[in-house]
Formats: structure tokens, sequence, C-alpha cells
């Protein structure tokens, strides 16, 4: 092979098959190629940038089920707030397998019992929960839906010492006037005039918190602790917690 410079000052070298290819080299302004370190420069900056891409995408899949803990937790200080203000029980009804439209699983309510009318004779505070117990709460809200892809799990965690799973509860269910009309038992949970949980009422007197799974598959399909984000729900507060 002969290595010539053409009038440009441009390094070429001839091949034995007859043509001719340019070696890209460092030169004025005006040359017309990239030097060997300035390739290798924008080599390592694309592989940067495939990285990061690729962090994020991880990061998003590894996030799966985060939003649906965000959204549960807004509605439990939604519930919360609420019953602090009106100074009563006000209560998040989470829908059952028996409830069609999608609800199964991945929706809940905010109710409360009908308020007591003005004509009606004063109750003892131990009487007015008897009554907002024995009556069928009223919806607050429309349902607030799980983002499409998550559903509640109705499994235990890990370790038992962090809580109850609130579908796990027993006698945890109230009977609850739906908003598309009829009326279901649905599990429910709560909460109180000054924001603490009140109802289970086994969950309020040994002080457990109260958990709620978040699945990325319906109950049944291998779940394990592992696969769920949790919310805890402080007893004596009711303060929503996600835990890592």
């Amino acid at each position: 092979m002969e290595d010539f410079m053409n009038e440009n000052g441009m390094l070429f070298n001839r091949l034995g098959s007859g043509c001719i290819a340019p070696w890209l080299r460092g030169g004025g302004a005006g040359r017309g190629g990239f030097s060997m370190i300035e390739l290798l420069v924008v080599i390592v900056i694309l592989s940067v940038v495939v990285t990061a891409t690729i962090g994020v995408t991880g990061g998003i899949g590894a996030s799966r089920g985060m939003t649906g803990v965000h959204q549960m937790a807004a509605a439990c200080d939604m519930a919360r707030a609420r019953a602090m203000k009106e100074q009563r029980e006000v209560v998040l009804a989470f829908a059952n397998p028996e409830l069609g439209d999608g609800l199964q699983g991945r929706a809940v309510l905010v109710c409360a019992a009908p308020e007591q009318g003005e004509t009606e004779e004063a109750l003892t505070f131990e009487a007015e929960l008897q009554r907002q117990r024995d009556s069928v709460l009223e919806p607050l809200s429309g349902w607030i839906r799980l983002p499409e892809g998550h559903y509640f799990a109705e499994l235990g965690p890990a370790n038992p010492a962090a809580g109850v799973n609130v579908l796990q509860i027993l006698n945890s269910q109230r009977r609850v006037r739906l908003p598309e009309g009829g009326v279901a038992s649905l599990v429910c949970l709560g909460f109180g005039g000054l924001g603490e949980i009140v109802f289970p009422e086994q969950t309020a007197s040994n002080g457990a918190p109260v958990l709620i799974a978040i699945a990325d598959r319906p109950d049944g399909q291998f779940l394990s602790p592992e696969n769920c984000r949790w919310l805890g729900i402080q007893t004596h507060s009711g303060a929503p917690v996600i835990l890592p």
C-alpha cells in the first residue's frame, strides 16, 4: 500500500484493489472528517446516554405499583380529613370480587353513616356510635379506582409484626350503599374524629398497624409479599405511611 497527500493536506492510502480510501486525521477547520479521538469521545457519550436510558426504563419498571400506593394514601387522607372536619366516623370501603364493572379488588369508596336528623333526640356517644355501625353507609365520593394493572392483595406481610392486612381482618364488613345503586357488604376501614382508626374495632383496640397491599396481578397468581407494594396506616393517628 502506498500513502500520499493531496493538495488539501489530507492523507490517502492506495489499497491493493486500486480504490482510494481517506484516513481521517486532524487538521484545520476545513478538514473533511473527524479525528480518532473525536470518534472515541462520541462513542463514549453514546454509551453513557444508552446506559442512562436503560437505567430510567428499569427504574420505571421497578416502581410499578407506586402510583397505586400513592393513590391509596391520598384516599386514606381524604377519609381521615373529612372525619376530623365533620367530627364523625368516615369509612373507606373496599370493592369486593362480587362487584362488576372492573371494580373487583381495584377500587375504594369514601362513605359515612347518615347524619342524625336535627329533630331526633340527641344520643350519647356510645349510642351514636352504635347507630352509625347499624346504618347503611352512604357514599361521599364515587369509586376511587387503582390504576390499570393494579390490584389489592389479600396476603399477609413477610413479617407478621409489621401489622395486619385490612382484607384479612375478621368482622370488618359493613353494609354500603353503592353509587350505582344497591347495597353490598364491603370490607371497611373507619376513621374517627381525631383521625384515628376506629373500625375494625379489634384493630383499633390492639394498636397494630393496618396494611394495604397492592400488586400488579390479581390474587391467586403466585403472589408473595415481595411482589407487593405496602401502605401502612397508623392506628392511633390514622396517618398513612408508604412502606419500603
